[in-house]
């Protein structure tokens, strides 16, 4: 964190008249023309003018510029996220505007306004492929973002939280299965649909059966994405096979109960040596 005090504040103190460039500069580390360029984009409030060739600065302007700039080294936000956010930051007392808990919580508040509706799907496969490994518990947002190859700041972006993430996760596997089985021709019958919804479905067994316990645990979000990917599942499966709505709900299970039991067997199969 930047020092709050130092001696060029004392010598502009005593001239009444506020900071300029030099001691802005000093008091951020920011360099001059970056400090023109962000004053330029309205990041930092409009400076005040003593002289034809002179400004001065104040407080707010340390703390905007202090706050832009870690937020840009530390999260990586882009400039315009950063014009969003920074109203409530520096709007919260001095010391909280600067604690990473702050941030994430303005970030969570504030970007769901700046993204789209969806999330790309590059990112949300790399989210439920990590969940699906290790499951929800030994997962941080750290880890996913190390997957999706983005930063904190783009992660929250996208994602209000790490259970955001994960609802989004469940929800594709509906996506995922559909646009998979889509890539066949239809009506092929259900002993060759079953096969191809068996091999779609298993990288994600655990993270169906996970999401399944936590909706019997009352997780009103996780039940409904599960419902979602399940009524997904089921609509590709039966236009897959060529079935009819009231039987392909019941095979789908079936399925996915065989899945369940192969991938046992092959967890507890003793290796040759």
């Amino acid at each position: 964190m930047w020092a709050m005090g130092g001696a060029s504040t004392r010598r502009t103190s005593r001239l009444g008249e506020g900071l300029d460039l030099a001691d802005l500069v000093d008091r951020t580390g920011v360099p001059a023309a970056t400090l023109h360029f962000w004053r330029r984009r309205g990041l930092l409030p409009p400076a005040k003018r003593v002289a034809a060739n002179r400004f001065v600065y104040d407080e707010r302007h340390v703390q905007a510029a202090q706050l832009v700039h870690v937020l840009r080294e530390e999260r990586r936000m882009p400039l315009d996220d950063i014009a969003a956010v920074l109203p409530s930051l520096l709007d919260a007392p001095s010391q909280e505007a600067f604690r990473p808990q702050m941030w994430d919580a303005v970030l969570a508040a504030q970007e769901r306004h700046l993204r789209p509706a969806e999330p790309p799907s590059e990112l949300v496969n790399a989210v439920r492929d990590v969940f699906a490994e290790r499951g929800y518990a030994f997962v941080s947002v750290d880890d996913l973002c190390a997957a999706a190859g983005i930063a904190k700041g783009s992660f929250y972006r996208w994602f209000a939280s790490k259970d955001d993430a994960y609802v989004a996760a469940v929800r594709s596997i509906g996506r995922t299965t559909d646009a998979c089985l889509g890539a066949n021709e239809p009506g092929i019958g259900t002993t060759a649909a079953e096969r191809a919804l068996g091999a779609v479905v298993r990288p994600y067994l655990a993270l169906l059966l996970e999401a399944g316990s936590r909706t019997m645990q009352g997780e009103t979000a996780v039940g409904s994405a599960l419902i979602d990917a399940l009524d997904t599942m089921e609509l590709a499966f039966r236009r897959l096979a060529g079935m009819r709505r009231n039987s392909s709900r019941r095979r789908l299970e079936d399925v996915l109960a065989r899945v369940v039991s192969g991938a046992i067997e092959d967890a507890t199969e003793p290796v040759n040596t």
